[in-house]
C-alpha cells in the first residue's frame, strides 16, 4: 500500500471489510458534506481493475445497499461470477471478421445482391 493512501485510509476511514479477492472497502468516519451520507471507498488488491469488485459490493460502495455483503451470501441463481477486463491480453474477444480474430472471415454464401438504385 502506497504511504499516501495508507495514512489516508486509517486517518479518515474505518475499514469494513476484506473481500474474497483481498480488497479492501472503508468508509469515512464523518458524512460528506454534499449528500450527508459517508463516503465509501475500496483499495484494490494488486492491479487498480474496476470489474475485480463483486456485484454485491459494488452496490455497497454506490450506496444502493447499506447491508454489508459478507462471504456468506450466496451468489442469486442469475448472477454469474466476475470477469476481470481481458481489453489489451491475448485472451481479448474480437468478433468474427476482426483483423486480429483468430478465425478467418465466414466465406461468403452468394446468395446476397448488393443493392442498386433503379435506373
Amino acid at each position: 500500500m502506497e504511504l499516501a493512501n495508507w495514512v489516508y485510509c486509517r486517518i479518515f476511514g474505518n475499514k469494513v471489510a476484506v473481500d474474497e479477492y483481498g480488497n479492501v472497502f472503508y468508509e469515512s468516519k464523518k458524512a460528506s458534506r454534499y449528500f450527508g451520507r459517508p463516503m465509501r471507498w475500496v483499495y484494490y488488491n494488486g492491479i487498480v481493475e474496476p470489474t475485480k469488485i463483486a456485484p454485491k459490493w459494488h452496490a455497497w460502495l454506490h450506496h444502493q445497499s447499506n447491508i454489508i455483503p459478507s462471504d456468506k451470501d450466496g451468489i442469486y441463481s442469475k448472477e454469474n461470477d466476475r470477469k476481470v477486463n481481458l481489453t489489451g491480453t491475448k485472451f481479448a474477444y474480437y468478433p468474427p471478421g476482426h483483423f486480429l480474430a483468430k478465425f478467418s472471415k465466414p466465406v461468403s454464401t452468394g446468395d446476397y445482391h448488393a443493392w442498386r438504385p433503379p435506373e
